[in-house]
């Protein structure tokens, strides 16, 4: 096809304008149709703080108690488990999410209210779905980190315990010979396992007492301090970027078909163009009958059809 103007291609695109806008119209409507599959995301977040315990400092056995915020990651890796997730998905009926796992986070967050906590966001399509899985989630960890703290205050107990007997055993089956009744040594070790047993029976009474605390949640716990709401807004929708991209992309099909199709029937429909190509003025020019479009050539019959329902909905953009 010889050269163009700017001129010359809005030409083309004025008489091709049905076939044009067909095109863009088919591209907007094949994008309507795949929206139907592309549903929203909608976030949820329920917030979690660390309370402090209601009980003097010194009945936590500090050294036999995990902080809660250093247990987290721990309790994160047993919360979001596969095994939970597809408990949850089932309860929930979401069957339709093909990874759970990759819809759920939960983090130690600085910016939440206080000194910080763990934020647990759930994106999802449906907003009630979201809020109602943020909430299961939260009830789970506190009651996971509940159910460890007691067991691990029941298997403290059990090891003082067994410590104490063992050594109780120890000193009742002590037989000292009559000759070394007077012995300094063995009655500074009789005096010291004594103290031992003293100081078992004492931290025996506070693991006892940290036991009861932890059934009680008198000591460190999770508490919720922003519940989950019902999210209104998606935080993402490609509903609008996808129909944009439709029109775009019909837009190029439809003027690239357009110029094929002048390509394959070439034509000089203009005075102007002849003497640029040729470098020779017309001699005469006939001018178009009204309504005559026999040179244009032919478009599909649906095509056609299109057009004039775009001609007599939409008079303004032809």
């Amino acid at each position: 096809m010889p050269y163009m103007t700017l001129d010359d291609l809005a030409e083309i695109l004025r008489r091709r304008r049905a076939l044009i806008i067909s095109i863009i119209g088919f591209g907007l409507c094949v994008t309507a149709m795949l929206s139907l599959f592309v549903a929203p995301v909608y976030r949820a977040e329920e917030t979690l703080a660390i309370a402090p315990p209601r009980v003097m400092a010194e009945l936590a056995l500090a050294d036999r108690v995990v902080p809660l915020a250093a247990d987290l990651p721990r309790l994160r890796d047993r919360l979001l488990a596969h095994d939970v997730l597809d408990q949850i998905a089932t309860a929930y009926e979401l069957e339709d999410v093909p990874d759970l796992s990759g819809a759920v986070d939960m983090r130690w967050d600085t910016a939440a209210p206080g000194a910080g906590g763990i934020v647990i966001r759930v994106d999802l399509p449906d907003p009630l779905q979201a809020q109602l899985v943020a909430q299961e989630l939260s009830h789970r960890l506190i009651g996971l980190s509940a159910e460890e703290r007691i067991v691990g205050a029941e298997r403290t107990l059990a090891y003082l315990t067994g410590e104490h007997r063992a050594l109780r055993t120890a000193i009742s089956g002590l037989n000292v010979p009559p000759a070394r009744q007077g012995d300094p040594a063995l009655r500074d070790d009789l005096a010291r396992m004594r103290t031992d047993l003293a100081e078992l029976t004492q931290r025996i009474d506070m693991a006892g007492d940290l036991h009861d605390l932890e059934q009680r949640r008198q000591l460190e716990r999770f508490e919720v301090v922003e519940p989950a709401q019902l999210p209104d807004t998606p935080i993402r929708d490609s509903r609008p970027l996808l129909a944009l991209a439709g029109g775009v992309i019909g837009a190029i099909v439809a003027v690239a078909v357009a110029l094929l199709a002048e390509w394959r029937h070439p034509a000089l429909r203009t005075a102007a163009r002849l003497q640029r190509l040729t470098g020779h003025a017309p001699l005469a020019v006939v001018p178009r009958a009204a309504g005559s479009d026999r040179d244009a050539p032919r478009v599909p019959v649906w095509i056609t059809r299109i057009g004039q329902a775009f001609r007599r909905r939409w008079p303004f953009l032809i």
